[in-house]
């Protein structure tokens, strides 16, 4: 009846806890979708950053909150369920006690070593599965079609991806062999234990010590025992590697906050925003990691209602001039002024009211087109869309 009662509560607690899980993996998904609109333009482009997001999303993929939580509550029933056994116990050897408390720190500490062992391996294959993602998506996303038939790319694209996918294979192999080690520790030592119990309690059967039931009942639930006892270590061992991998997360949640707001500076403004004087006072650029500067001590202004043409050749930093210029950037050296107005000390939601830029690879939703002329202003007038 108590064991009958334990697993309905365990049920019960599975359920609500996988509801629980759900809510929990939607809401942490939401807010690293949110923690990634917010990331700097100039990190988000930088490699380290994409990694670090793609081991983020893992985590979130991955579940690990709610692994966590279900491992502990698993832990808990097995507890119960051993409470359970102690009568049984009591009447064999304390030998077997100090067995299964050996059989805990073994499969704890090979947990442990296994969990570490797929943890380097999913370090050291996300940054190639990254690349060979976006090389599966070069080659199959519909809207690369007419790039990958005009200038026949498709065996240059195969190429790529046989050498990511040969990379992850080599990866992977590189891991199998410790990973093998270490998995057969815990099964030879499962192997002997399982020896030793069957072997004592054939001893005591043939002495006449216990009858045959007694030896079928002992044996199972010193196995049973043992059993619970070595899934617990592995649950402890789980749990850490869990919390690895929600580590990671969260140093990307911190890392990556959202765009400060900057002070209020309505002097700046003119009607609907017209009337600018931009300025570059003294501005120097270089590209996170790099060493040389994109550009230069660039001076300039820039009056209302002008209109200027930045020429250059590919990389001379043309792009680099307008992703300051929208705050996409912050200057290595110098000032942006906007009407005298440090540009850093803008919101990006007032940046956003002032430009209104076009990239060469610009970018359409699939929402309708009140949407994408409108977005956030929900009460848009209709006036101004017509126009």
């Amino acid at each position: 009846i108590i064991c009958l009662s334990v697993r309905l509560s365990k049920n019960i607690l599975e359920k609500k806890t996988w509801d629980s899980n759900e809510k929990i993996a939607m809401e942490t998904k939401l807010k690293m979708d949110e923690g990634v609109s917010c990331i700097r333009y100039e990190e988000l482009e930088l490699s380290d950053t994409q990694d670090e997001l793609a081991f983020a999303k893992q985590s979130v993929e991955r579940g690990s909150v709610g692994v966590i939580v279900s491992t502990l509550i698993g832990i808990a029933g097995t507890m119960v369920s051993l409470c359970s056994l102690i009568g049984i116990l009591s009447r064999v050897s304390i030998f077997f006690l100090f067995l299964a408390v050996l059989a805990l720190l073994v499969n704890s500490r090979t947990s442990a070593q296994l969990e570490n062992v797929l943890y380097k391996k999913q370090e050291a294959l996300v940054p190639v599965q990254r690349k060979a993602d976006y090389t599966i998506w070069g080659l199959t996303d519909a809207k690369n079609a007419k790039e990958q038939r005009l200038y026949n790319m498709q065996e240059y694209t195969m190429r790529k991806m046989k050498e990511a996918t040969g990379l992850l294979l080599k990866i992977g192999r590189g891991y199998a062999w410790p990973y093998a080690k270490l998995e057969f520790a815990p099964s030879l030592f499962n192997g002997i234990q399982h020896f030793i119990i069957y072997g004592w309690a054939a001893y005591r059967l043939w002495q006449g010590s216990i009858t045959v039931s007694e030896f079928t009942l002992f044996t199972a639930a010193i196995l049973q025992f043992n059993g619970m006892v070595s899934s617990i270590g592995r649950s402890v061992a789980n749990i850490r590697a869990e919390s690895r991998y929600i580590e990671k997360y969260c140093i990307f949640a911190r890392k990556r906050r959202g765009q400060e707001e900057g002070r209020e500076a309505e002097r700046t403004f003119d009607g609907r925003y017209n009337g600018f004087v931009i300025e570059y006072q003294h501005v120097w650029y270089r590209y996170p990691g790099r060493e040389d500067y994109a550009l230069k001590d660039i001076n300039t202004v820039i009056h209302p209602g002008s209109g200027v043409s930045i020429v250059g050749m590919n990389g001379s930093g043309k792009t680099t001039f307008i992703k300051l210029m929208m705050g996409f950037c912050r200057p290595t050296k110098g000032k942006i002024l906007v009407n005298g107005v440090d540009l850093e000390e803008l919101s990006q939601e007032q940046r956003s009211r002032m430009f209104a830029p076009v990239f060469q690879d610009y970018f359409l939703t699939d929402y309708s087109v009140r949407e994408n002329i409108t977005f956030s202003e929900a009460e848009a007038d209709v006036g101004l869309i017509n126009q």
